[in-house]
């Protein structure tokens, strides 16, 4: 029987249930409630998702939207969601250790490090394309916001999508201001802890932010896309490499 993963929107009694006070506490609950609401956004996403694919479905008489645009096909739109679904359930199955991070902060590094190759899995796939997907959404902006509308949705898709790329890149900053909000506590913290998870998961930023620069060059043909990063000869390599999501062992490889 398939497991049902069960996360909740509610609070946990958080502030009861911590030892930590004032301000460190506060940017505790600051990461929780920033993470509840990226799950939002991502549930969205998959709404929207559902929505478009009930809209190919259904009679054109019984449309949100009267008619599909052309050049909309099911392969753009397949393609813009393909991995939004593999980040929901990775972030909705880890929310319940990361929503304890309020009352043992080494928490955090459970979820940010443990789970590494995965996150690095999960954004570099999501990343790569997320240029030219936005491209698309532009593309087809009138007829996704007379959607949104027709649905009642909360945010515009062009809004919403970018949400994946604005969070992994949020998660050092949260933890900077953990630092500098501990360094003047007096709850007994573990600085270097965090700081350990700080400079861990500046790596994954440093690697989706490549990505996202590949990703970008990547819409100009193959031949000048993989040149202009490493030259012709390898330039095969590169794009097997892009494919198949091991772009972390190579960026490394290559910095060295």
């Amino acid at each position: 029987m398939e497991k049902k993963i069960i996360w909740r929107k509610e609070s946990i009694n958080e502030e009861n249930e911590s030892r930590f006070t004032g301000s460190f506490y506060k940017i505790l609950k600051e990461s929780v409630d920033t993470e509840r609401k990226y799950i939002q956004d991502l549930v969205l996403l998959s709404k929207y998702y559902q929505l478009i694919v009930d809209e190919y479905k259904a009679d054109p008489s019984e449309r949100l939207v009267d008619s599909i645009p052309e050049g909309l096909t099911k392969t753009k739109i397949k393609t813009i969601f393909h991995h939004v679904p593999s980040l929901l359930n990775f972030h909705q199955e880890h929310f319940p250790e990361f929503q304890q991070v309020t009352s043992e902060p080494k928490l955090i590094s459970q979820v940010l490090l443990k789970k590494k190759n995965k996150i690095l899995r999960l954004y570099g796939d999501f990343i790569i394309n997320m240029s030219s997907n936005i491209d698309v959404i532009q593309e087809f902006e009138a007829y996704f916001d007379e959607l949104r509308d027709k649905a009642d949705f909360e945010q515009r898709l062009n809004s919403v999508f970018i949400t994946p790329m604005q969070r992994i890149t949020r998660y050092p900053l949260l933890l900077i201001n953990m630092i500098k909000v501990a360094e003047k506590s007096t709850d007994k913290i573990d600085i270097e802890m965090i700081k350990d998870v700080l400079a861990k998961t500046q790596e994954i930023t440093g690697y989706v932010n490549k990505v996202k620069e590949a990703g970008a060059i990547k819409k100009l043909p193959v031949r000048y896309y993989a040149t202009f990063i490493l030259g012709a000869k390898i330039q095969t390599f590169f794009i097997r490499l892009i494919s198949v999501g091991e772009l972390w062992d190579f960026w490394s490889k290559v910095e060295k």
